[in-house]
């Protein structure tokens, strides 16, 4: 269960610091790609069943 918690730890982080950007500022295409790989993780571990990150 540590590795779920690892995953949406660092997703919520990720959101986090894009909300707090300063409103003139943008997501890189970096931070997204980096949000997209922690939640396509997310979805892989949950839907096989796997225990690792």
């Amino acid at each position: 269960m540590g590795w779920i918690k690892s995953i949406y730890a660092k997703a919520i982080a990720l959101l986090e610091s894009f909300f707090s950007m300063e409103k003139d500022s943008y997501i890189t295409q970096e931070q997204i790609e980096e949000l997209e790989r922690v939640l396509e993780s997310a979805y892989e571990h949950k839907r096989t069943g796997l225990k690792f990150v």
